[in-house]
């Protein structure tokens, strides 16, 4: 069974949600974990909130999400391609047709 003649149409509240999903769970990421102590996104947004010197850490994170959106979109789009293709094609077979 083959899907290339098939036009995969985009569920964006499914790619939304898995893009979302990758965004938490990359917030959790510390990129240097060999580092004392070291840091996450959700770590740097708790210091944010809780400190009284704020504009250094304003352009961090800014910078940080920017950094960690970009590869949740582009990677949850791709998973969402792959989910919406492999329940099309379950529906398919599910019908019986080709």
């Amino acid at each position: 069974m083959t899907l290339c003649k098939t036009a995969l149409k985009t569920n964006r509240t499914l790619w939304l949600s898995v893009a979302a999903l990758l965004f938490v769970a990359f917030g959790f990421w510390n990129p240097s974990p060999d580092t004392k102590g070291g840091f996450t996104y959700w770590l740097l947004w708790s210091e944010c909130l809780h400190s009284q010197h704020r504009a250094p850490l304003i352009g961090i994170l800014i910078f940080w999400t920017g950094g960690l959106a970009i590869p949740a979109v582009a990677i949850g789009w791709v998973l969402q391609v792959l989910l919406v293709a492999a329940i099309k094609l379950s529906r398919r077979e599910a019908e019986g047709g080709s």
